[in-house]
């Protein structure tokens, strides 16, 4: 799995984009701090819990950027976040079926 951590727009708000390969998705979990509870998040977004729900990084990119400014364009000596989102996706499945289980 990789997962790459953006800052929200919104003060207390974290949003990750990632990759879960024995679920074949890439993933977007938008979290918000709890008002009143030290440590605890609230979840207000997460999506690519199901098989093959978001098929693409540009899928997660479009819902994180709702959230949080999302790289579109490559920095200087760095690679944009899709790059490396299909970057991670094609290393985790290079030479293996995407329906095999993962290995502990």
């Amino acid at each position: 799995m990789s997962r790459h951590d953006f800052t929200g727009i919104e003060p207390d708000i974290s949003v990750s984009i990632g990759w879960d390969r024995p679920l074949n998705s890439f993933f977007v979990q938008v979290l918000r701090r709890h008002p009143h509870l030290d440590g605890e998040d609230d979840t207000i977004v997460w999506h690519g819990t199901e098989p093959g729900e978001l098929k693409s990084a540009s899928d997660a990119i479009a819902i994180a950027s709702r959230w949080a400014r999302v790289a579109a364009r490559r920095a200087e000596g760095k690679r944009d976040i899709a790059s490396r989102q299909r970057a991670d996706c094609g290393t985790r499945t290079r030479n293996r079926p995407i329906t095999e289980p993962a290995v502990s």
